[in-house]
């Protein structure tokens, strides 16, 4: 997990293959497609910021540690609501009646839908590779926990 913000990217990303696909191609993401995304989206979310606040990395001893996993999991959650704040505001513009009379070199609705569509399925991805590098971080320090506890025990 790195410190440094893929929202930039992911950004960049999928405006540009939006604009793409909305100049080659007359199909657009139809709202019920753009529904059930935004929908697993949230339910995504919710849960990634559910393991977010029960990672117990206030067990780690070692400082160095601890700093470097405290920034991870902070630049997660920071560019998780981001990310998602941002994905809320583009499924709304997809419902403005008035976009879908804007033309200029390209269809500027069918860019908004692409737009959505894209910036929704690569935010899901980030949420997914994040999440389990949480979660794998999460069983880790419980492992290394339980590790310590058992040679207390014995030893």
């Amino acid at each position: 997990m790195s410190k440094k913000s893929m929202v930039p990217i992911i950004l960049i990303f999928s405006i540009v293959l939006a604009v793409l696909l909305s100049i080659m191609t007359s199909w657009i993401p139809s709202s019920m497609l753009l529904s059930t995304f935004y929908s697993v989206l949230t339910v995504v979310f919710s849960v990634g910021m559910g393991i977010i606040c029960s990672l117990n990395i206030g067990v780690i001893e070692n400082e160095d540690i601890y700093v470097r996993l405290f920034a991870g999991v902070l630049v997660v959650r920071s560019n998780s609501i981001l990310l998602f704040c941002l994905s809320t505001i583009i499924y709304c513009c997809t419902f403005l009646e008035m976009l879908k009379n804007v033309v200029y070199c390209f269809d500027i609705y069918n860019t908004v839908c692409w737009f959505a569509f894209l910036l929704m399925a690569t935010t899901l991805l980030y949420f997914c590779v994040n999440f389990k590098i949480l979660q794998d971080w999460n069983f880790e320090i419980l492992n290394e926990l339980r590790n310590f506890r058992t040679k207390k025990k014995s030893g």
